[in-house]
C-alpha cells in the first residue's frame, strides 16, 4: 500500500482538523469533552480548522510542526483513483527547543486557554514534563478511527524521534489508556497521573505524562521502527 508522510499544508486543514475530532470523540477521556458528533458541529470545526492554520502560518520564530501520513487511494479503492487519502495527524510544540512552523496567537488560542480541559492540560505539562529539561511535546498524534492499530501512529513518532535527537531533547506526551500501551511499547517512562476535571463538575478524569529519553533510546525500539519505516515508506 503506498503510504508517505509529509508536513501538512494549508490544503490539508480541512480533513486534518476533522480527522482529529472524530478521533478524540471516540477515545476517553477525550470524549467527555467532544461529542460522537465533534466533526460535524460547524463552529467546532471552524476552532479547530483555525488552530491549525495558525500553526501552518510561516513566520520568524519556529515552534510547530505538523504532519501527516497519506494512503493512496488507489490502493483503498481501486475504482476511485483521486487525491491521497489523509489517515495519521501528529501536532508537535518545538517551542522549548527553537522549533520549525511558527504558531501565531489566533483567537480560537485565547478561547481555549479559558476552556477547562486546556488549562488542566497546561497545569499538567507544567507540573510533570516541566522540570526535565529541553522537551519536544507530542500536542496530538490522531489516526481515523477506520484504519486505527495499523501503525501510522508509529510511523508519525519516528519523525519526531529523529528531530528530539537532532535537538538533545527529550519527547513529552500526556497520554490517554489507549494510548499509554503505545507509548509504553516505544520505550515512554510514566511520570504520573494529571487529574482533567469534567466541565459538568462530575468526576476527575486521568491521563498520564509520559517522558521519552532520547539519548538513552537511540538504539532501542524506536530506533529500529524508525529504520524500518525509512525503509518502507518513500
Amino acid at each position: 500500500m503506498g503510504t508517505r508522510v509529509r508536513p501538512a499544508s494549508i490544503h490539508d486543514v480541512p480533513a486534518a482538523a476533522r480527522l482529529i475530532l472524530a478521533a478524540l470523540s471516540e477515545e476517553s477521556p477525550w470524549k467527555a469533552f467532544f461529542s460522537p458528533k465533534a466533526q460535524s458541529n460547524s463552529e467546532l470545526v471552524e476552532k479547530s480548522e483555525e488552530l491549525l492554520r495558525s500553526c501552518l502560518e510561516p513566520g520568524p520564530d519556529k515552534n510547530w510542526l505538523v504532519l501527516v501520513l497519506e494512503l493512496e487511494r488507489s490502493d483503498i479503492d481501486r475504482s476511485r483513483p483521486s487525491a491521497p487519502l489523509i489517515v495519521s495527524v501528529a501536532v508537535w510544540d518545538l517551542s522549548a527547543v527553537g522549533g520549525w512552523s511558527h504558531c501565531h496567537q489566533s483567537q480560537a488560542q485565547e478561547e481555549l486557554h479559558d476552556d477547562i480541559l486546556h488549562q488542566a492540560y497546561l497545569d499538567g505539562r507544567g507540573v510533570r514534563l516541566g522540570q526535565h529539561g529541553p522537551c519536544i511535546h507530542l500536542h496530538v498524534l490522531a489516526t481515523r478511527p477506520a484504519y486505527q492499530r495499523r501503525g501510522y501512529g508509529k510511523a508519525l513518532m519516528s519523525w519526531g524521534v529523529d528531530l528530539a535527537r537532532e535537538k538533545q531533547a527529550f519527547i513529552g506526551v500526556q497520554s490517554s489508556s489507549r494510548a499509554y500501551i503505545l507509548f509504553s511499547g516505544l520505550g515512554f517512562a510514566d511520570l504520573g497521573p494529571v487529574l482533567l476535571p469534567t466541565e459538568t463538575g462530575g468526576d476527575e478524569l486521568v491521563i498520564k505524562a509520559m517522558r521519552l529519553d532520547i539519548p538513552r533510546h537511540a538504539m532501542g525500539v524506536i530506533s529500529l521502527w524508525r529504520s524500518l519505516m525509512r525503509f518502507l515508506l518513500p
